[in-house]
C-alpha cells in the first residue's frame, strides 16, 4: 500500500499550507528521512521528510499550491502500486483527536527567483508578500545569498514605491501592518489569556554548583560536533525529570469533560529570530543526555534561524528563557494546548544564607511556572518546581560525575 506523505501541523492553530518546492521529482527513489519538499505557513517554512522508502508515485500538490493540514500532499510505494484516490470529503485526524476536513488545494501565485541568486526562505517569502523584486537586492549573506535583512533594507529605502507609505491620519506616529508571524502570535496569546485560567508558581534556584559544573564540562569538550551546554540545556534536563516526577502535568485539556495526558514528552524552546518569535520543539527529550540535549537545541535554533523548522512534533511544554537580557523575574503566557510554560529570568549574584548560617553571594535564579488551573493544581506545580530545583542544585545528576 503506498505510503502518504502529508501536509505538516506546524502548528495548533495552522489550517493551511502552502508548498514552497519539491526537492524530488515524480519517479526519484527517496530513502525515509529523506527531505523531499519544503511547505510554508503563517509560522515558518518546514522541511518535510520521507515517511518511508520507495518511489515518489505522485505529487499531489504543486509547488506554489495551498493544501488543508493533515492532507495528503504525495505518495511514496514500488513502481506500478496502486494510489488512492483524493477526495476532499476525506477527513484526517490530528494530535488532540479532533478531525480537520481536507479541502481542494488552492492555487497561488508563485514568483520565481531570478536566475543566479540565492535567496533564504524567509527572505523570499517577505520579499513576495512586499513587492520586493529580488532582482534590485544584493545580498549581504554567504557567497551572496540574498537574507531577510536585505529585503527590510530594501523596503525602508522604498517604502512609498512599493505601497508601504506611513499612514498619515495618527498624529506623531505612524502606521505599520503586523507580520504574519506577530499576527499569530498575537491571536494565540489573546485567546490564551481569555480562556485559559492561568496561576502561576515561582522558585528560587542556587545555580552556583550547576553553573561550576556546567563550565568544568564545557572545557572538556574537544568534538566540533558537540554543542557547549546552555542553562537552557540545564533547564531542558531538569524539567524532563521534573515531569517524570509529575506526570500528571503532560497534559492537554480537550473539551470541558476531557483531558489528554500524553506518552511522548516534547518541549518547545521559545527563540527570537529577527523580532519574530519562534518555538522550534526537541522531541523525547526524558531519553536524552544533556550532550544530546545540547547539539539538538543548537541544531533546532540554527534551523530556525533561517525560518525553517525541521521538528513536526507537538510540544508538550514550553521553556521561554530571558536569562540573557538582565530580567530578575517574569511570567509567560501558556501556548494552548500546552497546559504549562516555564519562564527563566536570569542568574543573578546575590547574598544568601549558607548551610553554616554564614552569608555568602550565591549564583541565584528565579525560575516561575504558568500552568492552567483546569488541568492542574497547586500541589502539582509545587512538586514539579522543587523537583527542578533539587536536579539544578545538585548537578552530578545532570552530568553524570
Amino acid at each position: 500500500m503506498a505510503i502518504e506523505v502529508i501536509m505538516p501541523q506546524g502548528g495548533q492553530d495552522i489550517e493551511v499550507g502552502r508548498v514552497v518546492r519539491w526537492l524530488r521529482s515524480e519517479g526519484d527513489q527517496v530513502e525515509q528521512g529523506d527531505v523531499i519538499c519544503e511547505v510554508e505557513t503563517d509560522k515558518a517554512v518546514f522541511e518535510v521528510e520521507a515517511p518511508g522508502s520507495g518511489k515518489i508515485l505522485k505529487i499531489a500538490i504543486a509547488e506554489g499550491e495551498e493544501a488543508a493540514i493533515l492532507s495528503v500532499i504525495a505518495f511514496i510505494g514500488e513502481s506500478g502500486e496502486g494510489i488512492p484516490s483524493l477526495s476532499p470529503n476525506t477527513d484526517k485526524e490530528n494530535g488532540l483527536g479532533v478531525f480537520i476536513p481536507v479541502v481542494e488545494a488552492k492555487k497561488t501565485e508563485v514568483k520565481s527567483e531570478p536566475a543566479g541568486l540565492v535567496v533564504s526562505p524567509r527572505a523570499k517569502r517577505i520579499a513576495d508578500e512586499m513587492g520586493v523584486p529580488l532582482d534590485k537586492l544584493s545580498g549581504s549573506g554567504p557567497k551572496g545569498r540574498i537574507i531577510e535583512k536585505d529585503v527590510v533594507v530594501y523596503i525602508d529605502k522604498h517604502r512609498q514605491s512599493i505601497g508601504q507609505e506611513s499612514d498619515t491620519g495618527i498624529e506623531g506616529g505612524q502606521i505599520e501592518s503586523l507580520s504574519k508571524v506577530r499576527k499569530v502570535t498575537a491571536r494565540k496569546m489573546q485567546q490564551s489569556k481569555q480562556t485559559v485560567p492561568h496561576f502561576y508558581a515561582s522558585i528560587v534556584v542556587d545555580m552556583t554548583l550547576a553553573v561550576q559544573a556546567r563550565a568544568e564540562y564545557n572545557r572538556t569538550l574537544s568534538n566540533p560536533e558537540d554543542a557547549p551546554v546552555t542553562v537552557t540545556d540545564l533547564m531542558i534536563f531538569a524539567c524532563a525529570r521534573a515531569f517524570q516526577a509529575s506526570p500528571e502535568l503532560n497534559c492537554s485539556i480537550l473539551n470541558e469533560d476531557k483531558i489528554v495526558l500524553w506518552d511522548d514528552l516534547n518541549f518547545g524552546i521559545a527563540v527570537d529570530v529577527n523580532g519574530e518569535l519562534l518555538v522550534p520543539v526537541i522531541e523525547k527529550v526524558d531519553l536524552l543526555s544533556i550532550s544530546d540535549i545540547a547539539r539538538e537545541r543548537k541544531r533546532l535554533v540554527a534551523k530556525a534561524a533561517d525560518g525553517k523548522i525541521t521538528s513536526l512534533a507537538p510540544a508538550r511544554f514550553t521553556i521561554s528563557n530571558m536569562g540573557g537580557f538582565n530580567i530578575s523575574q517574569f511570567t509567560a503566557i501558556i501556548n494552548p494546548p500546552e497546559s504549562a510554560i516555564l519562564a527563566i529570568s536570569s542568574i543573578q549574584k546575590l547574598p544568601a544564607a549558607l548551610e553554616d548560617n554564614s552569608i555568602g553571594l550565591r549564583d541565584m535564579l528565579n525560575l516561575t511556572l504558568s500552568v492552567d488551573h483546569r488541568a492542574s493544581d497547586g500541589i502539582v506545580a509545587c512538586r514539579f518546581l522543587n523537583t527542578v530545583k533539587d536536579v539544578l542544585e545538585k548537578p552530578a545528576t545532570i552530568f553524570g560525575l
